[in-house]
């Protein structure tokens, strides 16, 4: 759990719920997002990506749109996107 960064007690639900500890932990890296912590490109952890969006003052959906087009994590919360080819 501490290795992928998920609840030691949500892990241990689902195992109490009968599955094994590779289901459980599959699950909450994908379908329990509520349980996973989101992560911004400086390792800060947010309970949600409408909070960590609020945080870096970016609109939710010009975050999921950037990200769309292959902007980075970094590039969607900051809105600096360096051109292809281009240096910085």
């Amino acid at each position: 759990a501490k290795e992928h960064d998920v609840s030691f007690s949500a892990l241990a639900y689902h195992i109490r719920k009968g599955k094994t500890p590779a289901e459980a932990l599959k699950y909450l890296l994908t379908c329990g997002r509520g349980y996973r912590k989101i992560k911004d490109h400086l390792g800060n952890s947010f309970p949600t990506y409408t909070k960590m969006t609020e945080y870096w003052g970016v609109n939710h959906t010009t975050f999921n749109k950037r990200c769309s087009s292959g902007w980075s994590l970094e590039e969607a919360l900051t809105g600096n996107r360096n051109p292809k080819g281009k240096e910085v």
